[in-house]
């Protein structure tokens, strides 16, 4: 899978998380032992999946490296419906993708196997809408009254 395709699901898929996987990080492994990854999750609209968590744990450091990227999570966390937040989050986990092509790889083969594992998040608003895993070939029609 190609860095942008990537950087574009995983952001989408993470970022209403951000709230709790950022309080969580900041807690540190001994507050998380303690049932706090959980707890949290929970708060955030559901439980986390193991991959996913896996993802966030390998991204971690990277993103504590990075001056740029601590703040686009930070803010992102904080307010993560805001779409300007979500770009930042996405650019700065592009580029940390984009320097390390091993690192890209193993996050990309999690990723793989949480959208295996059913680890989505689907946030779907509006009327007729249709949500796709995986390829679609025809016709898709939604409404009413329709012919093929």
């Amino acid at each position: 899978m190609d860095i942008t395709t990537l950087t574009h699901e995983i952001t989408t898929h993470i970022v209403p998380y951000l709230p709790a996987l950022y309080t969580v990080a900041k807690l540190g492994a001994a507050e998380a032992g303690k049932g706090v990854v959980s707890e949290l999750g929970k708060k955030a609209g559901g439980s986390l999946g193991d991959k996913t968590k896996a993802i966030w744990q390998k991204l971690w450091p990277k993103i504590e490296e990075k001056p740029a990227a601590l703040e686009a999570v930070k803010d992102a966390a904080a307010a993560p419906d805001e779409a300007d937040n979500q770009a930042s989050v996405r650019k700065e986990l592009k580029k940390i993708l984009s320097e390390d092509e091993v690192f890209a790889d193993e996050i990309g083969q999690l990723w793989e196997e949480a959208k295996s594992a059913g680890e989505m998040t689907v946030n779907q608003t509006g009327d007729r809408n249709v949500n796709v895993i995986g390829n679609i070939q025809g016709n898709i029609i939604t409404g009413d009254g329709h012919k093929l």
